[in-house]
């Protein structure tokens, strides 16, 4: 009974194991793909965000959504958001509520470059 109990549980580990690297490798996918559609919003945004940066140390995707709407910009899916920051230039460096409405007040990160 024990041994069955031991490899249930290192099944189970191994299922989650696997489950997470499903799950990484279809985020990193879906950042591929809304980064080749969404290049025209995502070439317009990422100078923006190191521009922010550069004047406040810090950005988050509500200061470059209050440019976008003021601007009339917008993405052409809800996930180019989040790529904006993809890539190793950018770290984040805390969280914080999102003041953007549609955010419905979320956590969203705080990035700076490295």
């Amino acid at each position: 009974m024990k041994d069955l109990l031991g490899d249930f549980v290192l099944e189970c580990a191994s299922d989650s194991v696997n489950a997470r690297k499903t799950g990484e490798m279809l985020k990193r996918e879906g950042i591929a793909k809304v980064s080749v559609k969404g290049a025209e919003f995502l070439a317009w945004a990422r100078p923006l965000a190191k521009d922010i940066f550069a004047f406040d140390g810090e950005v988050t995707t509500d200061e470059i959504r209050y440019w976008a709407d003021q601007n009339g910009i917008k993405p052409h899916h809800p996930n180019c958001w989040g790529a904006i920051f993809a890539g190793k230039e950018w770290k984040c460096v805390g969280r914080r509520r999102s003041t953007w409405p549609s955010n419905h007040s979320r956590e969203i990160k705080i990035w700076r470059l490295k």
